[in-house]
C-alpha cells in the first residue's frame, strides 16, 4: 500500500505486505495495518500493488565482510596520450 512517509507530507512509498478484509466496491477496500497508527484503512485501488513473493534461489545474501581488492591498477598512460592528443 502506498503510504505517506511520516515527517515528509509530499513523499510516499510502499509498505506492507497486508492483508485486504473488504470489498467495499470495485475501487475501495478496507485493508488491515496493524503496525500503523490506524489499524484499518479504506484504500482507493490506486494506492495499492499485488504481492509477489520472492523465489528464495534468486534471493542474493549480503555479507557483513568488506570485500577485497585482489590489485588495483593504474590507468594506462598510452591511453592518456592518445586522448589528449585528439583534443583540439
Amino acid at each position: 500500500m502506498l503510504l505517506p512517509i511520516p515527517g515528509h507530507p509530499f513523499q510516499a512509498k510502499f509498505h506492507g505486505p497486508y492483508v485486504v478484509e473488504q470489498r467495499l466496491d470495485p475501487v475501495d477496500y478496507v485493508i488491515a495495518t496493524p503496525d500503523r497508527r490506524k489499524t484499518k484503512r479504506v484504500c482507493h485501488v490506486n494506492l495499492l500493488k499485488k504481492y509477489h513473493e520472492r523465489d528464495p534461489k534468486f534471493v542474493t545474501c549480503i555479507t557483513t565482510e568488506p570485500a577485497s581488492v585482489l590489485h588495483e591498477t593504474a590507468p594506462d598512460e598510452s591511453t592518456t596520450d592518445t586522448l589528449s592528443a585528439l583534443s583540439p
